[in-house]
């Protein structure tokens, strides 16, 4: 269980990092959803 942890957490592992990398996830998935959405709209 922790080797496994810390291969998923590979790039979160320090500390100042670890805001950044979420904020990164956080911010990827809310503009693939925008771009979905627009997307759908332009089309649709």
């Amino acid at each position: 269980m922790l080797k496994r942890n810390r291969k998923s957490r590979v790039k979160c592992n320090n500390a100042e990092m670890r805001y950044t990398c979420r904020f990164l996830t956080q911010a990827a998935s809310f503009f693939f959803y925008f771009f979905c959405a627009s997307f759908f709209f332009y089309f649709f």
